[in-house]
């Protein structure tokens, strides 16, 4: 009987005959039924590659001998290339159960645990295979990739460089510990190991995914895009590279690709926010002539209230629009007059005629960016309705500014696209004489705001005020500067048409361009802060109070 194989390795398999097509009825009819025999059909069948066949023959393999390990195990390898996930894990747990002191049965567990989308368990088997055998290549270079995903990246680097000096030639584990490598903000590190990647592995498409974003943060954007173009012509379904193509594309101005490129979003198994794909025809642009068009909301809440103006774009043509966000976005979004009805986007939708997703309206109208509509403010805070809060202790003499130093938490330990700042470096805009500060920050973060509140008597904690967007938007409408970095409330401040200093990253995102003065494409009454080196808020908030002084 053969030993344990390496999962989602074939095991070698010695004369096989060349029978194709009916092969498993033909071996079957002429094998003796024991467990033994089954399982050698089986592996024939795989060597074949007739992966139904050979899942069929070890699973009758198992059940002539329930206690057989190689069954369970070679089946559950192949049941995970079939991708019936749940099945594999069914047959990986067991085999586990019977082995369980064996690292590639463990790691075989961890690989099904994964597919099947639960990445803390599979986390949790990773460690055991390597708790059995330290030097598990494989158990390595997946611990790593996982503990990136979940935002660990110092340790994935740290397992991730041993898994290197173990396989220095293994490609994917070159690419694995790139991607830490940018996380952690080291792009050129990450360049030279996706270098080499690519030389030992020339079709490995995610290496080319990966180098394109380090090239992107390293400013070669010509460059960039060639390593997304090859990714997809090597892969034509790989959205991630895709939209990584859309969003330098977007870098440098060129919208009308763009916007083509990034209906690969849809299949990015990567991007999961507010992704709802519905069976009704999307709508193509034509007059609505009495229709109910669903338009739905998709990623944050910036993307949200930024690619909102282009509702006003729609013909309506005695139809009816629907927009369908997210309950705190509900009272805001009556201020636009062409929406007339709301629905949850996190409920069941009733009846529509067609629907098109808020960020496919800009390929349908064929936006340029030069032909962008920045026209402000396209929310009118005079519709809002219901109780609204009021600003506490505003004085006439002082300049009152709104404050938001943290977006939604990304790239925690990447200097170059943490957009992100500490609320520390917020205190120095408390030293400007007859300025009066109000944060604006929700979420997790506003509780920071007491960290230097207690040492000033001019700021003030709005955060207890604010139970959706639009007490915000009252808020925001009778301060008179909006101060923030890249956050929903800076879309907020500027589809509003407020005045609004942006503290930006120096590789901020496409909508915030461009670099050199000119104004701001999406919002004219924006102003731009950005580092001059990766992780520069002292000389951004320099700038900031000289220029608060100077405008007084």
């Amino acid at each position: 009987m053969s030993k344990y194989f390496i999962a989602c390795k074939l095991p070698t398999v010695q004369s096989v005959s060349c029978f194709r097509g009916e092969a498993e009825t033909k071996v079957l009819a002429i094998m003796t039924k024991s467990a033994e025999s089954l399982f050698k059909t089986a592996q024939a069948l795989e060597r074949l590659h007739d992966w139904s066949g050979a899942e069929d023959a070890y699973r009758q393999a198992a059940e002539a001998n329930p206690n057989l390990l190689e069954a369970h195990h070679n089946r559950a390898a192949v049941l995970r290339r079939l991708d019936r996930a749940d099945e594999a894990l069914v047959e990986a747990v067991r085999a586990a159960q019977l082995a369980p002191d064996h690292p590639t049965v463990r790691f075989s567990l961890g690989l099904s645990q994964e597919k099947s989308g639960d990445i803390g368990a599979a986390i949790n088997s990773y460690r055991e295979t390597l708790s059995l055998n330290p030097d598990h290549v494989g158990a390595l270079n997946n611990l790593g990739r996982l503990l990136e995903s979940q935002n660990q990246t110092p340790e994935a680097i740290s397992i991730l460089e041993k898994a290197y000096a173990l396989a220095p030639r293994d490609a994917s584990i070159m690419t694995n510990l790139a991607n830490s490598r940018l996380q952690s903000g080291q792009p050129q590190a990450a360049s030279s190991l996706l270098d080499r990647a690519i030389e030992a592995d020339p079709n490995l498409a995610v290496a080319y995914n990966s180098r394109g974003i380090a090239r992107h943060i390293l400013g070669t954007n010509t460059e960039a895009i060639d390593d997304f173009r090859q990714a997809v012509n090597l892969q034509h379904d790989f959205a991630e590279a895709h939209e990584n193509l859309t969003q330098v594309l977007m870098y440098v101005g060129n919208y009308d690709e763009a916007w083509r490129e990034y209906e690969w979003r849809w299949k990015n198994p990567s991007n999961v926010q507010t992704k709802r794909l519905l069976e009704i025809a999307p709508w193509d642009g034509a007059p609505l002539a009495g229709k109910t068009l669903l338009v739905h909301a998709e990623q944050g809440f910036g993307d949200c209230l930024q690619f909102s103006r282009f509702i006003q774009n729609i013909e309506k043509d005695g139809g009816k629009i629907v927009f369908a966000c997210h309950r705190s976005l509900f009272r805001l979004m009556t201020t636009m007059p062409e929406i007339d009805e709301l629905w949850d986007i996190d409920n069941e939708f009733p009846a529509f005629d067609w629907h098109i997703p808020l960020i496919s309206l800009p390929r349908l109208f064929r936006i340029e960016i030069e032909t962008v509509p920045n026209e402000t403010p396209y929310l009118d805070i005079s519709r809002l309705t219901g109780d609204l809060p009021e600003l506490p202790e505003k004085r006439s003499d002082l300049r009152n500014i709104g404050i938001a130093w943290a977006g939604r938490p990304r790239h925690e330990f990447d200097p170059y696209r943490n957009r992100s700042c500490p609320i520390e470096a917020m205190e120095l805009l408390a030293t400007v004489p007859n300025i009066h500060l109000y944060s604006l920050q929700t979420g997790e973060k506003a509780p920071e705001i007491e960290e230097i509140l207690q040492n000033h008597e001019n700021i003030t904690n709005l955060s207890p005020f604010i139970s959706d967007f639009a007490d915000t938007a009252a808020l925001v409408n009778v301060l008179d500067l909006i101060i923030t970095v890249d956050t929903a409330v800076a879309h907020l401040a500027g589809a509003m048409g407020k005045p609004c200093w942006v503290l930006l990253t120096e590789l901020a995102d496409w909508r915030w361009q461009p670099h050199n003065g000119e104004p701001p494409v999406w919002y004219p009454s924006m102003r731009y802060f950005r580092q001059e080196e990766p992780g520069g808020w002292t000389d951004v908030f320099n700038r900031v109070a000289d220029l608060l002084v100077l405008s007084k």
